[in-house]
Protein backbone atom coordinates (compact mmCIF):
# COMPACT_ATOMS: atom_id res chain seq x y z
CA UNK A 1 0.00 0.00 0.00
CA UNK A 2 1.20 3.26 -0.94
CA UNK A 3 2.00 6.11 1.41
CA UNK A 4 -0.83 8.22 0.34
CA UNK A 5 -3.34 5.34 0.05
CA UNK A 6 -2.27 4.34 3.68
CA UNK A 7 -2.56 8.01 5.27
CA UNK A 8 -6.21 8.24 3.48
CA UNK A 9 -6.99 4.97 5.24
CA UNK A 10 -6.02 6.26 8.41
CA UNK A 11 -8.31 9.61 8.54
CA UNK A 12 -11.16 7.07 7.17
CA UNK A 13 -10.71 5.30 10.45
CA UNK A 14 -9.79 7.90 12.83
CA UNK A 15 -13.08 9.30 11.32
CA UNK A 16 -15.43 6.37 11.58
CA UNK A 17 -13.88 6.04 15.42
CA UNK A 18 -14.81 8.89 16.82
CA UNK A 19 -18.58 8.98 15.60
CA UNK A 20 -18.55 5.23 16.95
CA UNK A 21 -17.44 6.92 20.35
CA UNK A 22 -20.00 9.89 19.74
CA UNK A 23 -22.63 7.14 19.43
CA UNK A 24 -21.60 4.96 22.46
CA UNK A 25 -21.60 7.84 24.55
CA UNK A 26 -25.08 9.11 23.49
CA UNK A 27 -26.78 5.29 24.04
CA UNK A 28 -25.61 5.70 27.54
CA UNK A 29 -28.37 8.20 28.13
CA UNK A 30 -31.61 8.79 28.43
CA UNK A 31 -33.66 11.53 26.75
CA UNK A 32 -33.87 13.52 29.56
CA UNK A 33 -30.26 13.94 30.30
CA UNK A 34 -28.57 17.11 28.21
CA UNK A 35 -25.01 18.57 27.82
CA UNK A 36 -24.43 22.24 28.01
CA UNK A 37 -27.46 23.99 26.41
CA UNK A 38 -28.38 21.66 23.88
CA UNK A 39 -29.21 18.57 25.40
CA UNK A 40 -27.16 15.57 25.14
CA UNK A 41 -25.11 15.23 21.86
CA UNK A 42 -21.38 15.17 20.43
CA UNK A 43 -19.39 17.20 22.62
CA UNK A 44 -18.17 19.33 19.56
CA UNK A 45 -21.36 19.19 17.82
CA UNK A 46 -22.05 21.35 14.63
CA UNK A 47 -25.04 22.51 12.72
CA UNK A 48 -27.69 20.00 11.59
CA UNK A 49 -27.07 17.28 14.61
CA UNK A 50 -29.31 16.80 17.80
CA UNK A 51 -28.39 19.33 20.09
CA UNK A 52 -24.73 19.41 20.66
CA UNK A 53 -22.85 21.04 23.49
CA UNK A 54 -21.60 24.11 21.36
CA UNK A 55 -24.83 25.82 20.52
CA UNK A 56 -27.49 22.91 19.31
CA UNK A 57 -31.76 23.71 20.55
CA UNK A 58 -33.67 20.81 22.39
CA UNK A 59 -37.36 19.95 21.70
CA UNK A 60 -39.94 17.27 23.40
CA UNK A 61 -42.57 15.60 21.17
CA UNK A 62 -45.83 14.72 21.87
CA UNK A 63 -45.09 11.42 23.00
CA UNK A 64 -42.29 12.46 25.35
CA UNK A 65 -39.82 11.84 23.17
CA UNK A 66 -36.49 14.05 23.37
CA UNK A 67 -34.71 15.80 19.98
CA UNK A 68 -31.83 18.65 19.08
CA UNK A 69 -31.36 20.81 16.44
CA UNK A 70 -28.23 22.83 15.75
CA UNK A 71 -25.70 20.15 17.02
CA UNK A 72 -24.27 16.08 17.26
CA UNK A 73 -26.38 13.96 19.50
CA UNK A 74 -29.47 11.93 19.13
CA UNK A 75 -31.81 11.92 16.22
CA UNK A 76 -35.33 13.61 16.70
CA UNK A 77 -37.54 10.31 17.59
CA UNK A 78 -41.42 10.27 17.51
CA UNK A 79 -44.14 7.28 18.89
CA UNK A 80 -45.11 5.37 15.59
CA UNK A 81 -42.09 6.12 13.25
CA UNK A 82 -40.84 2.38 13.87
CA UNK A 83 -37.79 2.97 16.02
CA UNK A 84 -38.00 1.95 19.70
CA UNK A 85 -36.41 4.75 21.92
CA UNK A 86 -36.78 5.24 25.22
CA UNK A 87 -39.63 5.72 27.10
CA UNK A 88 -41.82 3.69 24.58
CA UNK A 89 -42.07 0.17 25.43
CA UNK A 90 -42.83 -0.50 21.43
CA UNK A 91 -42.96 1.05 18.35
CA UNK A 92 -44.67 -0.70 15.12
CA UNK A 93 -44.23 1.98 12.59
CA UNK A 94 -47.91 3.09 13.16
CA UNK A 95 -49.95 5.27 15.15
CA UNK A 96 -52.99 2.04 16.21
CA UNK A 97 -53.96 0.42 19.15
CA UNK A 98 -54.78 -3.12 19.55
CA UNK A 99 -52.25 -4.20 17.14
CA UNK A 100 -49.61 -4.85 19.72
CA UNK A 101 -48.05 -1.87 20.58
CA UNK A 102 -50.38 1.31 21.52
CA UNK A 103 -51.32 4.39 19.89
CA UNK A 104 -48.81 5.29 22.66
CA UNK A 105 -46.40 3.13 22.39
CA UNK A 106 -47.07 0.89 25.03
CA UNK A 107 -47.15 -2.46 24.81
CA UNK A 108 -50.52 -4.15 24.91
CA UNK A 109 -51.68 -7.45 26.33
CA UNK A 110 -55.16 -9.40 25.62
CA UNK A 111 -58.74 -8.80 27.36
CA UNK A 112 -61.65 -10.00 28.26
CA UNK A 113 -63.94 -6.66 28.52
CA UNK A 114 -67.74 -7.24 28.86
CA UNK A 115 -69.75 -4.84 26.66
CA UNK A 116 -73.03 -3.71 28.25
CA UNK A 117 -75.37 -2.90 24.85
CA UNK A 118 -79.26 -1.70 25.83
CA UNK A 119 -80.46 -4.85 24.24
CA UNK A 120 -79.57 -8.14 24.41
CA UNK A 121 -81.05 -11.58 23.70
CA UNK A 122 -82.73 -14.12 26.05
CA UNK A 123 -80.44 -16.39 27.65
CA UNK A 124 -79.47 -19.60 25.36
CA UNK A 125 -77.15 -22.34 24.93
CA UNK A 126 -75.18 -24.14 21.63
CA UNK A 127 -76.06 -21.18 19.72
CA UNK A 128 -73.95 -20.12 16.46
CA UNK A 129 -72.72 -17.03 15.54
CA UNK A 130 -70.60 -14.83 12.22
CA UNK A 131 -69.54 -11.55 11.67
CA UNK A 132 -71.03 -10.21 8.27
CA UNK A 133 -68.01 -7.96 7.64
CA UNK A 134 -69.90 -6.42 4.03
CA UNK A 135 -72.81 -4.81 6.85
CA UNK A 136 -70.46 -4.79 9.97
CA UNK A 137 -72.79 -6.86 12.13
CA UNK A 138 -72.79 -9.44 14.30
CA UNK A 139 -75.68 -12.60 12.84
CA UNK A 140 -76.51 -14.93 15.62
CA UNK A 141 -79.14 -17.58 15.20
CA UNK A 142 -80.88 -20.26 17.34
CA UNK A 143 -79.70 -22.20 19.86
CA UNK A 144 -81.62 -24.00 23.47
CA UNK A 145 -83.46 -22.83 26.16
CA UNK A 146 -86.07 -24.42 27.36
CA UNK A 147 -86.52 -26.31 23.92
CA UNK A 148 -84.96 -25.00 20.25
CA UNK A 149 -84.63 -21.55 19.30
CA UNK A 150 -85.76 -20.06 15.63
CA UNK A 151 -84.71 -16.45 16.42
CA UNK A 152 -82.12 -14.32 14.09
CA UNK A 153 -80.33 -11.46 16.37
CA UNK A 154 -77.96 -8.87 15.02
CA UNK A 155 -75.19 -7.04 16.52
CA UNK A 156 -74.04 -3.66 15.21
CA UNK A 157 -74.01 -0.87 18.65
CA UNK A 158 -77.00 -2.60 19.92
CA UNK A 159 -78.48 -6.08 19.86
CA UNK A 160 -81.62 -5.97 17.67
CA UNK A 161 -84.44 -9.01 16.67
CA UNK A 162 -84.49 -9.62 12.85
CA UNK A 163 -88.08 -10.76 11.76
CA UNK A 164 -86.91 -11.75 8.11
CA UNK A 165 -89.66 -13.33 5.86
CA UNK A 166 -88.53 -17.34 6.16
CA UNK A 167 -86.03 -18.51 8.70
CA UNK A 168 -84.46 -22.13 9.46
CA UNK A 169 -86.38 -24.54 11.65
CA UNK A 170 -85.33 -24.34 15.12
CA UNK A 171 -82.41 -25.88 15.98
CA UNK A 172 -79.26 -26.07 18.35
CA UNK A 173 -75.70 -27.01 18.31
CA UNK A 174 -75.31 -26.09 14.00
CA UNK A 175 -72.31 -23.69 13.20
CA UNK A 176 -72.47 -20.42 11.10
CA UNK A 177 -69.62 -18.73 9.51
CA UNK A 178 -69.73 -16.01 6.61
CA UNK A 179 -68.78 -16.01 3.14
CA UNK A 180 -67.43 -12.80 1.55
CA UNK A 181 -67.79 -13.53 -1.82
CA UNK A 182 -72.03 -13.46 -1.52
CA UNK A 183 -71.68 -11.87 0.78
CA UNK A 184 -73.66 -14.22 3.07
CA UNK A 185 -73.33 -15.76 6.24
CA UNK A 186 -73.69 -19.46 5.76
CA UNK A 187 -75.89 -22.08 8.44
CA UNK A 188 -75.27 -26.08 8.19
CA UNK A 189 -76.51 -28.63 10.66
CA UNK A 190 -77.39 -28.91 13.90
CA UNK A 191 -80.17 -30.86 15.94
CA UNK A 192 -83.85 -30.45 16.92
CA UNK A 193 -84.25 -32.98 19.70
CA UNK A 194 -83.20 -36.74 20.00
CA UNK A 195 -79.91 -38.37 18.11
CA UNK A 196 -80.89 -37.15 14.70
CA UNK A 197 -78.39 -34.54 13.19
CA UNK A 198 -79.87 -32.17 10.41
CA UNK A 199 -78.85 -32.02 7.06
CA UNK A 200 -80.30 -28.29 5.93
CA UNK A 201 -77.64 -25.37 4.25
CA UNK A 202 -79.07 -22.02 4.84
CA UNK A 203 -78.28 -18.53 3.28
CA UNK A 204 -78.68 -14.94 5.13
CA UNK A 205 -77.77 -11.55 3.53
CA UNK A 206 -78.98 -9.46 6.24
CA UNK A 207 -82.70 -9.28 5.23
CA UNK A 208 -83.82 -12.76 4.54
CA UNK A 209 -82.67 -16.65 4.68
CA UNK A 210 -82.78 -18.85 1.74
CA UNK A 211 -82.23 -22.30 1.43
CA UNK A 212 -78.92 -23.67 -0.26
CA UNK A 213 -77.64 -26.73 -0.79
CA UNK A 214 -78.53 -30.33 1.37
CA UNK A 215 -75.54 -32.05 2.99
CA UNK A 216 -74.60 -34.73 5.31
CA UNK A 217 -76.66 -34.64 8.82
CA UNK A 218 -75.23 -34.20 11.63
CA UNK A 219 -74.71 -31.40 14.76
CA UNK A 220 -71.70 -30.74 16.87
CA UNK A 221 -69.72 -30.66 14.16
CA UNK A 222 -66.24 -28.54 13.54
CA UNK A 223 -66.93 -26.07 10.68
CA UNK A 224 -65.00 -22.80 8.86
CA UNK A 225 -64.76 -20.81 6.07
CA UNK A 226 -61.81 -20.54 3.17
CA UNK A 227 -62.30 -16.97 2.33
CA UNK A 228 -59.66 -17.33 -0.30
CA UNK A 229 -62.14 -20.16 -1.98
CA UNK A 230 -65.08 -19.22 -0.59
CA UNK A 231 -65.51 -22.83 0.39
CA UNK A 232 -66.75 -23.88 3.47
CA UNK A 233 -65.14 -26.66 5.31
CA UNK A 234 -66.85 -29.18 7.85
CA UNK A 235 -65.39 -31.83 9.93
CA UNK A 236 -67.06 -34.71 12.20
CA UNK A 237 -70.13 -34.03 14.50
CA UNK A 238 -72.80 -37.03 15.35
CA UNK A 239 -75.70 -38.46 13.64
CA UNK A 240 -77.97 -40.94 15.26
CA UNK A 241 -75.17 -41.83 17.99
CA UNK A 242 -72.65 -42.27 16.27
CA UNK A 243 -68.90 -39.81 15.96
CA UNK A 244 -68.08 -39.07 12.43
CA UNK A 245 -64.83 -38.63 10.68
CA UNK A 246 -65.43 -37.11 7.45
CA UNK A 247 -64.83 -34.20 5.83
CA UNK A 248 -66.61 -32.27 3.49
CA UNK A 249 -66.50 -28.92 1.55
CA UNK A 250 -69.25 -26.96 0.55
CA UNK A 251 -68.94 -24.19 -2.48
CA UNK A 252 -71.21 -23.02 -4.92
CA UNK A 253 -74.70 -24.55 -3.06
CA UNK A 254 -72.65 -27.64 -3.46
CA UNK A 255 -71.28 -30.24 -0.72
CA UNK A 256 -68.66 -32.33 -1.70
CA UNK A 257 -66.87 -35.25 0.38
CA UNK A 258 -63.20 -35.47 0.66
CA UNK A 259 -61.14 -38.64 0.99
CA UNK A 260 -58.14 -37.73 2.09
CA UNK A 261 -55.22 -40.27 3.15
CA UNK A 262 -54.67 -39.06 6.77
CA UNK A 263 -57.53 -37.86 8.59
CA UNK A 264 -58.28 -36.83 12.51
CA UNK A 265 -59.82 -39.89 14.36
CA UNK A 266 -63.78 -39.50 14.55
CA UNK A 267 -65.18 -37.53 16.80
CA UNK A 268 -67.80 -34.74 18.09
CA UNK A 269 -67.39 -31.15 19.90
CA UNK A 270 -64.28 -30.37 18.29
CA UNK A 271 -63.45 -26.59 17.13
CA UNK A 272 -62.19 -25.31 13.73
CA UNK A 273 -60.77 -22.05 12.25
CA UNK A 274 -59.42 -20.79 9.01
CA UNK A 275 -55.92 -19.14 8.68
CA UNK A 276 -55.43 -17.08 5.44
CA UNK A 277 -51.86 -16.29 6.05
CA UNK A 278 -51.29 -20.28 5.79
CA UNK A 279 -53.61 -21.34 4.04
CA UNK A 280 -54.90 -23.86 6.27
CA UNK A 281 -57.58 -24.04 8.98
CA UNK A 282 -56.42 -25.38 12.37
CA UNK A 283 -58.86 -28.33 14.51
CA UNK A 284 -58.53 -28.97 18.16
CA UNK A 285 -60.31 -31.10 20.75
CA UNK A 286 -63.54 -33.20 20.75
CA UNK A 287 -64.30 -36.29 22.36
CA UNK A 288 -65.53 -39.79 20.86
CA UNK A 289 -69.40 -39.68 21.99
CA UNK A 290 -69.14 -41.88 24.74
CA UNK A 291 -66.36 -40.17 26.56
CA UNK A 292 -63.77 -42.95 26.99
CA UNK A 293 -61.49 -40.90 24.52
CA UNK A 294 -60.85 -37.10 25.08
CA UNK A 295 -58.96 -35.70 22.45
CA UNK A 296 -56.21 -32.90 22.75
CA UNK A 297 -54.70 -33.04 19.35
CA UNK A 298 -54.05 -29.94 16.24
CA UNK A 299 -54.53 -31.09 13.33
CA UNK A 300 -54.03 -28.63 10.13
CA UNK A 301 -56.02 -28.78 6.90
CA UNK A 302 -55.03 -28.14 3.75
CA UNK A 303 -57.72 -26.72 1.68
CA UNK A 304 -55.20 -26.38 -1.76
CA UNK A 305 -54.71 -29.95 -1.58
CA UNK A 306 -57.31 -31.65 0.92
CA UNK A 307 -54.97 -33.05 3.48
CA UNK A 308 -55.10 -33.12 6.51
CA UNK A 309 -51.82 -33.06 8.96
CA UNK A 310 -51.19 -33.63 12.61
CA UNK A 311 -49.24 -30.91 14.17
CA UNK A 312 -47.42 -32.16 17.65
CA UNK A 313 -46.92 -28.61 19.14
CA UNK A 314 -43.98 -28.00 21.85
CA UNK A 315 -47.33 -27.03 24.44
CA UNK A 316 -50.96 -28.70 24.45
CA UNK A 317 -54.01 -27.36 25.64
CA UNK A 318 -56.17 -29.42 28.30
CA UNK A 319 -58.17 -31.82 26.19
CA UNK A 320 -61.98 -30.37 26.02
CA UNK A 321 -64.73 -30.45 24.15
CA UNK A 322 -67.78 -27.59 23.28
CA UNK A 323 -65.02 -25.51 22.82
CA UNK A 324 -64.99 -22.03 20.58
CA UNK A 325 -61.88 -20.74 17.77
CA UNK A 326 -62.08 -17.38 15.95
CA UNK A 327 -59.00 -16.57 13.74
CA UNK A 328 -58.00 -12.86 14.90
CA UNK A 329 -56.53 -10.97 11.13
CA UNK A 330 -54.81 -8.02 13.18
CA UNK A 331 -52.78 -10.61 15.56
CA UNK A 332 -52.72 -13.84 12.93
CA UNK A 333 -53.92 -16.09 15.14
CA UNK A 334 -56.26 -18.54 16.12
CA UNK A 335 -57.93 -17.54 19.64
CA UNK A 336 -59.36 -20.38 21.39
CA UNK A 337 -62.03 -20.22 24.95
CA UNK A 338 -62.85 -22.66 27.19
CA UNK A 339 -65.10 -25.93 26.62
CA UNK A 340 -65.96 -28.62 28.84
CA UNK A 341 -63.35 -31.34 30.14
CA UNK A 342 -65.89 -34.06 31.00
CA UNK A 343 -66.04 -32.43 34.60
CA UNK A 344 -66.08 -29.23 34.63
CA UNK A 345 -66.37 -26.00 32.10
CA UNK A 346 -63.17 -24.45 31.00
CA UNK A 347 -62.68 -20.51 30.99
CA UNK A 348 -59.34 -20.42 29.55
CA UNK A 349 -57.92 -19.07 26.70
CA UNK A 350 -55.30 -19.64 24.19
CA UNK A 351 -53.63 -18.44 21.37
CA UNK A 352 -52.29 -20.86 18.30
CA UNK A 353 -49.74 -18.88 16.94
CA UNK A 354 -46.91 -19.89 14.33
CA UNK A 355 -47.44 -23.45 14.99
CA UNK A 356 -47.83 -23.27 18.80
CA UNK A 357 -50.04 -23.02 21.36
CA UNK A 358 -49.46 -19.72 24.52
CA UNK A 359 -52.15 -19.67 26.92
CA UNK A 360 -52.86 -15.86 28.13
CA UNK A 361 -54.96 -16.33 31.06
CA UNK A 362 -56.61 -13.06 30.87
CA UNK A 363 -58.85 -11.69 33.91
CA UNK A 364 -61.73 -11.69 34.24
CA UNK A 365 -62.99 -14.39 32.05
CA UNK A 366 -66.60 -14.93 30.65
CA UNK A 367 -67.93 -18.39 30.85
CA UNK A 368 -67.72 -19.14 27.50
CA UNK A 369 -70.17 -18.80 23.98
CA UNK A 370 -69.13 -18.91 20.20
CA UNK A 371 -66.60 -16.64 18.96
CA UNK A 372 -66.47 -14.12 16.10
CA UNK A 373 -64.14 -11.89 14.89
CA UNK A 374 -64.76 -8.54 13.92
CA UNK A 375 -62.46 -7.23 11.18
CA UNK A 376 -63.66 -3.13 11.53
CA UNK A 377 -62.63 -3.02 15.16
CA UNK A 378 -59.81 -6.00 15.31
CA UNK A 379 -61.14 -7.89 18.00
CA UNK A 380 -63.09 -11.15 18.70
CA UNK A 381 -66.80 -11.26 20.17
CA UNK A 382 -68.40 -13.81 22.47
CA UNK A 383 -72.12 -14.41 22.97
CA UNK A 384 -71.88 -15.86 26.51
CA UNK A 385 -73.73 -18.28 28.10
CA UNK A 386 -74.75 -17.23 31.54
CA UNK A 387 -76.33 -19.65 33.97
CA UNK A 388 -79.00 -17.98 36.13
CA UNK A 389 -78.58 -14.46 34.13
CA UNK A 390 -82.19 -13.98 31.78
CA UNK A 391 -79.94 -12.10 29.40
CA UNK A 392 -76.65 -13.57 27.02
CA UNK A 393 -73.93 -11.50 27.85
CA UNK A 394 -71.56 -9.82 25.33
CA UNK A 395 -67.81 -9.94 25.62
CA UNK A 396 -64.75 -8.73 23.32
CA UNK A 397 -61.31 -10.12 23.42
CA UNK A 398 -58.79 -7.64 22.20
CA UNK A 399 -54.99 -6.43 23.17
CA UNK A 400 -55.28 -3.46 25.42
CA UNK A 401 -57.70 -2.31 28.20
CA UNK A 402 -58.45 0.93 26.64
CA UNK A 403 -60.61 -0.49 23.99
CA UNK A 404 -63.91 1.79 23.71
CA UNK A 405 -67.32 0.81 23.29
CA UNK A 406 -67.55 4.25 21.14
CA UNK A 407 -68.37 2.75 17.25
CA UNK A 408 -67.13 5.36 15.50
CA UNK A 409 -69.59 5.00 12.80
CA UNK A 410 -72.58 7.01 14.49
CA UNK A 411 -73.51 7.91 17.56
CA UNK A 412 -72.50 8.15 21.48
CA UNK A 413 -72.19 4.65 22.06
CA UNK A 414 -70.14 4.64 25.07
CA UNK A 415 -71.95 7.44 26.93
CA UNK A 416 -69.08 10.39 27.57
CA UNK A 417 -70.83 12.84 25.37
CA UNK A 418 -68.61 12.38 22.56
CA UNK A 419 -69.78 11.13 18.93
CA UNK A 420 -67.96 9.78 15.98
CA UNK A 421 -64.40 11.43 15.56
CA UNK A 422 -65.08 13.68 18.01
CA UNK A 423 -64.31 11.21 20.47
CA UNK A 424 -60.54 10.83 21.40
CA UNK A 425 -61.21 6.92 21.92
CA UNK A 426 -61.65 6.98 18.11
CA UNK A 427 -58.44 8.63 17.09
CA UNK A 428 -57.14 6.12 14.13
CA UNK A 429 -60.42 4.24 13.81
CA UNK A 430 -62.64 3.62 11.05
CA UNK A 431 -65.60 5.51 10.41
CA UNK A 432 -68.34 6.50 7.75
CA UNK A 433 -66.04 7.80 5.81
CA UNK A 434 -62.70 7.15 6.26
CA UNK A 435 -60.73 7.25 9.34
CA UNK A 436 -60.50 9.33 12.27
CA UNK A 437 -57.33 12.03 12.18
CA UNK A 438 -57.20 15.14 14.39
CA UNK A 439 -61.44 14.92 15.32
CA UNK A 440 -62.33 14.84 11.73
CA UNK A 441 -63.01 11.65 9.46
CA UNK A 442 -60.68 12.20 6.52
Amino acid sequence: MDQKRGASVRIELTAVALLATAWIALAGCDDDDTAGTGGQGLATGGAGGAGGATGGTTSTSSSGSTSGQGGGGKAPTDCGDGNEVDPEECDDGNLLSHDGCSSGCTLEVPTWTELVPPTSPPIRADHAMAYDAARDRLVMFGGYHAGALADTWEFGSDWTEMSPSTTPTARYDHELVFDPSGPQAILFGGAAGGLNGLAETWHYDGSDWTPGGAGPARYHHAMTVDTTRATVVVFGGTHQGTALGDTWEYAAQTWTQITPTASPPARLGAAMAYNPTTGRAVLFGGFDGNGSVAYDDTWEYDYANGTWSPNQTATTPPHRRFHHMAYDAARNRVVMFGGYDGAANLTDTWEYVSGDWVETSPSPSPQGGPLAYDSLRRRVVMSEVTAGNPHAKTWVYQLGSDWPDELCTGGDDDGDGLTDCDDPDCEGFPCSGGTCSGGTCQ
